[in-house]
């Protein structure tokens, strides 16, 4: 006799945590409702070697920024997540709504560090940096779930842009300084299960 089927609920629950997971991004993401800590993450990469470009567009980051927004830009980042979120099946549109909303919290500050190659990405709303190397490769990391995951940080056009992506989705950042001197962060989630990606912008000023 086979054993009885968990409810449907529970099911797409356990279907949607990584991806909700996610919204947080990688290596940085926290628990998303564990217990537990976050499992360790492979090795990364220890150094790399950058170009005059690469190096002088790290360069330009490299400090801590506060966030300058205001409630609006966290009103609008809270409102992506409703926006894609309403548009989901009633029986989990309130269980993603949960997951995300934390997820979309601004960070009051970001601290950007550069040792040998590797950036370091330090976000107040996140217990754990996000830490590769500034040349573009793609390596092999673990999620706050355990999953495995492949991350980048590239730099385009003078910003600077990370991944971290899984079978069930990811999520993306993009660091721009604009010419007042602001920070821009335009962040990204996206999913086969997501009827449409989140996105929102964030701004802060140097300290």
């Amino acid at each position: 006799m086979s054993a009885p089927r968990a409810p449907r609920r529970d099911r797409t629950a356990r279907l949607l945590a990584p991806l909700l997971c996610l919204a947080v991004l990688g290596p940085a993401a926290g628990a998303c409702g564990r217990d537990d800590a976050p499992p360790a993450a492979p090795a990364a990469p220890t150094s790399a070697e950058l170009s005059a470009e690469q190096r002088a567009a790290v360069e330009r980051f490299v400090g801590t920024w506060s966030y300058a927004g205001g409630e609006a830009e966290q009103e609008a980042a809270n409102e992506a997540v409703r926006t894609v979120t309403g548009q989901m099946n009633g029986l989990i549109q309130g269980m993603a709504e949960e997951r995300l909303l934390p997820a979309a919290k601004l960070d009051a500050t970001i601290t950007f560090a550069e040792k040998d190659g590797i950036v370091t990405i330090t976000r107040s709303e996140q217990p754990q940096p996000f830490q590769a190397p500034a040349d573009g490769r793609t390596f092999e990391m673990k999620t706050a779930e355990d999953e495995d995951a492949k991350g980048t940080l590239t730099v385009v056009d003078g910003a600077l842009v990370t991944t971290v992506e899984t079978e069930d989705g990811g999520g993306g950042r993009t660091y721009r300084i604009d010419d007042a001197g602001a920070l821009q962060v335009e962040a990204r989630t996206f999913s086969p299960r997501l009827p449409a990606d989140v996105e929102y912008t964030a701004h802060y000023t140097r300290r």
